[in-house]
C-alpha cells in the first residue's frame, strides 16, 4: 500500500529451484544458451576485470546470465560450470560486505556503463 509501483519490478521475475532450469528457460526464449558468469567478492584465478567482461558481452551474439551468491557466496561446483568469472568488486581490498542488492546494482553499472548525455548550452 505503501509504494504500490514496486510490486511492479517484481512482476518480470520468474522463481526456479535449479539453475537447470534457469538455463532451460532462457534456451528457449533466446535459442541458445547462455554463457554463465560467476562473481565472488573472493578473489581467484582467471578472474576477468569489469572492462574485459563488458567487451565480451558487447562482442557476443549470446545471452550471458551474471549469478549473485549471498552470504558464503556461490558453491565452487557453480563456478566450475561457468565461462567467465568476474573480479571482485574491490579486488584490492579485503573488505566485502556488500549487500547483494548493491553487489547487483555496482555489477550491472561497471557492465553497462550507460554514459550520461552532455547537453551544453552556449
Amino acid at each position: 500500500e505503501y509504494n504500490p509501483s514496486r510490486s511492479e519490478a517484481l512482476t518480470v521475475v520468474k522463481r526456479a529451484s535449479y539453475i537447470e532450469d534457469v538455463l532451460e528457460d532462457i534456451e528457449e526464449i533466446e535459442g541458445q544458451k547462455p554463457d554463465l558468469v560467476f562473481t565472488s567478492a573472493k578473489r581467484g584465478r582467471d578472474r576477468l576485470t569489469y572492462g574485459a567482461m563488458r567487451n565480451i558481452i558487447a562482442g557476443s551474439k549470446k545471452p550471458h546470465l551474471l549469478l549473485f551468491g549471498t552470504s558464503w557466496g556461490l558453491p565452487e561446483e557453480i563456478e566450475k560450470m561457468c565461462n567467465y568469472s568476474l573480479e571482485p568488486l574491490r579486488a584490492n581490498s579485503d573488505f566485502n560486505h556488500l549487500s547483494v542488492r548493491a553487489a547487483v546494482a555496482i555489477v550491472l553499472d561497471r557492465l553497462i556503463r550507460e554514459d550520461t548525455i552532455d547537453v551544453r548550452r552556449d
